[in-house]
């Protein structure tokens, strides 16, 4: 299996574009300290200089923000963050929700229908909207209320895996959970049933293994729903890391992002869109664009191979009829004229 990944060109290449963004992120950090280099003001064709921002075409490939620093080197910073939360929160979804609809299918059958309705009942809330009031008392009301953030970068961080992973649970839950009473509805499993398996034995042997594929196919669709979640909170203002107001070169005061993580990023420059320097709110709709592209060709090159390795194998039969070779003693003479 994992060497038919490697040879599935989506699988592989959406895989090393989330990777290697991550692991440039790390690197970056390692080698810089993350310090974002100011870059000087450009001349125009009368020798005047111009300030900031700069497009892409004066400075590629993505051009400058306001206070002079390139988006690029930003982008490459506020990965880590991004991508770090999203790892983090899809596996604590998965994780807790395997094993909340594992112990209900196992133990606790009978209660499926109303726990299938009391999570129908959840969804018809939006999921961002849900993250967005509970997250806005943390992130916000301290800047607006108290003055100043008190809480730290990982407080922050913390609180938003914790709420982004608590609105997914009961969703996720029903989904393992009706995974697993189809898993033990199957024939064969009556079978193992009536020789005497127990429940431990029936979950370790024949469910956890079954379970393994689906539970990676759950994991490659949640991080791609933790991303956009985070490009809708940084819309309404919600920032991991917070926001802080500082003087540019030219002595005006502007936000920035503590963090530079990306759903930060976008909703700090929001705003650029209405101006003459719209390219600076589009490049974190960008990252978030081709990283959340990268985690459906993962997902999808995953979903072929698991297809492929379900599908049952063709046996190569025999058609062609063995050739006999006729020799002359194989003939009898009936009659033969006197």
């Amino acid at each position: 299996m994992m060497v038919r990944l490697l040879k599935n060109p989506m699988f592989l290449i959406g895989a090393l574009f989330i990777i290697g963004l991550f692991v440039s992120s790390l690197v970056y950090h390692v080698v810089k300290d993350d310090s974002i280099p100011i870059i000087g003001l450009l001349h125009d064709d009368n020798r005047e200089l111009v300030p900031h921002p700069y497009n892409p075409t004066d400075h590629p490939p993505f051009g400058t923000e306001h206070f002079g620093r390139g988006l690029l080197t930003i982008m490459v910073i506020g990965a880590k963050y991004t991508l770090g939360i999203a790892f983090v929160t899809a596996f604590f979804r998965v994780f807790i929700s395997t094993v909340i609809g594992v112990f209900i299918g196992m133990f606790f059958s009978k209660t499926k229908k109303f726990f299938a309705w009391f999570v129908d009942a959840g969804n018809y809330f939006p999921a961002t909207l849900l993250a967005f009031f509970l997250l806005i008392w943390v992130l916000l009301y301290e800047k607006f209320y108290v003055g100043e953030y008190s809480l730290s970068f990982t407080d922050q961080g913390l609180i938003i895996v914790l709420v982004l992973t608590v609105i997914a649970i009961p969703t996720n839950s029903l989904l393992i959970l009706n995974e697993t009473d189809r898993f033990l509805k199957k024939e064969f499993m009556e079978g193992v049933a009536v020789l005497g398996a127990g429940k431990r034995h029936i979950l370790k042997k024949h469910l956890i293994p079954y379970l393994i594929p689906q539970l990676i196919m759950i994991y490659m669709r949640e991080l791609i729903q933790v991303l956009l979640i985070m490009a809708h909170l940084g819309i309404l203002r919600i920032f991991v890391g917070g926001m802080d107001v500082k003087k540019d070169m030219f002595d005006m005061s502007r936000e920035y992002s503590l963090s530079n993580e990306w759903s930060g990023l976008l909703g700090l420059w929001w705003e650029f869109i209405w101006t003459g320097y719209p390219w600076i709110t589009f490049i974190p709709v960008l990252a978030f664009t081709l990283t959340i592209l990268a985690g459906k060709m993962t997902m999808t090159g995953f979903e072929q191979e698991l297809n492929r390795s379900a599908s049952p194998k063709r046996t190569q039969t025999n058609t062609k009829r063995p050739v006999q070779t006729v020799k002359m003693t194989d003939f009898t003479q009936l009659s033969s004229k006197s």
